[in-house]
Order: structure tokens, then C-alpha cells, then sequence
């Protein structure tokens, strides 16, 4: 089964359109299950949909997922790593009018660089990173302080400080 999670709070048309497309068109054959957020009159014929899940089924389609397919939410992100996955991810882009910057994209890419995901930032890109994600498994990282962390504490400690003037 493919899990595909978008986070609770705003959805993301084009990578939920995207799985859906390529599993109606046979491009995935796998069982898929939409985690859709925010998008409220989404249905599918060819997937399994649910706008959101309570924590303890969204954990257990995590385990159960032979690859899983997110946006580059920390939280999601670092619920996929501690479920043993190398998520599939594909950054909300400002361009799009998906988020309010990019800062998705930086995160995903320097979580790509660590190998610790597989970048897809267009839909195309989609299939093939589906079949690298397969073909790869979560390995523990050899520091457990990684660099995504440090990232994310600064950029905490920086919205803080701004909120204070």
C-alpha cells in the first residue's frame, strides 16, 4: 500500500491529483490511501481517501506502507523517519500558491542530501521516485543530532525572536 499524507491543515491538490492520475492511468498498481487535509470535496474511484486520520491509524498506515508519499511538514517527515521509511516528498512551493515561501523545498533538499528521502519536485518526477523509494530502507543516522534539526530550532528560535518586536 502507497500512503499518501498531506498534514491536516491546508491540502495539496496537485501531488493528490498527481497519485491519482498515475493510478488511474496503471502508472501505480499498488493499493493507495490519500490522507487528503484540507481538500474537502475530493473523491476518488481509484483510491482510498480520508481527510484526516487520528494519530494512532495515521501511525499505523506509516508501518504498514511499503512507500510513503508526503509534503516536507517537519512533523510529518519526522514521524515517516521513525516509522523505518525513506518518504517520497514533494516540497509545497509559494509558486504555486501551496505555501507562504519555499522553505519546504530548503528542508526537503537538505534532507535529500543526507539521503534520509527522495526528492520529487515535479509530478513527473513522481513514478521514478516511488520505485527508488522500493528499492531503499530507512537506515539509522550515524549522528542522531542531524542537520534537520538544528535547522528546525533555528528557524523556531528566529520566528520567536521576531514575534517579540
Amino acid at each position: 500500500m502507497i500512503f499518501v499524507t498531506v498534514g491536516n491543515y491546508n491540502g495539496f491538490p496537485r501531488l493528490i491529483g498527481a497519485v491519482e492520475r498515475f493510478k488511474a492511468d496503471g502508472v501505480i498498481r499498488d493499493e493507495v490511501l490519500l490522507q487528503v487535509g484540507g481538500v474537502n470535496e475530493f473523491k476518488s474511484e481509484v483510491c482510498r481517501v480520508a481527510r484526516f486520520l487520528a494519530p494512532d491509524r495515521f501511525e499505523r498506515a506509516l508501518r504498514e506502507a511499503s512507500v510513503v508519499i508526503s509534503h516536507a511538514g517537519c512533523g510529518t517527515l519526522i514521524q515517516a523517519l521513525a516509522a523505518g521509511k525513506v518518504p517520497v516528498v514533494m516540497p509545497r512551493r509559494k509558486h504555486y500558491g501551496e505555501h507562504v515561501d519555499d522553505h519546504q523545498i530548503e528542508l526537503a533538499q537538505m534532507m535529500a542530501a543526507e539521503r534520509r528521502v527522495i526528492l520529487a519536485e515535479r509530478v513527473e518526477e513522481l513514478p521514478a521516485a516511488i520505485e527508488q523509494a522500493r528499492s531503499r530502507s530507512a537506515q539509522a543516522p550515524a549522528n542522531p543530532r542531524c542537520r534537520m534539526f538544528e535547522l528546525v530550532s533555528q528557524a523556531i528560535e528566529e520566528l520567536l525572536a521576531d514575534r517579540k518586536c
